[in-house]
């Protein structure tokens, strides 16, 4: 399980990949409140992407050629350990972490400039 510092590092992390494939992802999140790590179709790289979680992770890691169904152990891992897929016992903690994340960059992104 999880601890939350941990979960917060991994959420951190998935939020500069994404930053890094696309600077304005979160602007695509249209259903924030359907998000669920555990859920394929209606993950955080599903909602940004579309298409298939496993295509979005690996057009994230750079790999545009691999099978749109299918992950390396490798790519498993690292979806994990930024915060895309979690265990069931994590996917609360996780869940939470992203909707509040993705929710504060939509708020600033709409926000008038001071």
């Amino acid at each position: 399980m999880l601890g939350a510092l941990t979960a917060m590092h991994y959420v951190a992390d998935g939020v500069a990949a994404l930053d890094k494939y696309d600077p304005d992802w979160f602007k695509k999140v249209q259903e924030l409140e359907a998000l669920d790590v555990t859920d394929s179709t209606n993950c955080v790289i599903t909602a940004v992407l579309g298409g298939s979680f496993y295509m979005g992770v690996n057009l994230i890691n750079g790999y545009d050629e691999c099978d749109p169904w299918v992950m390396t152990p490798e790519a498993v891992a690292w979806a994990r350990s930024h915060g895309f897929d979690a265990h069931a016992e994590d996917a609360d903690l996780l869940n939470s972490l992203w909707k509040s994340k993705i929710a504060a960059l939509q708020r600033r992104a709409v926000a008038p400039l001071r």
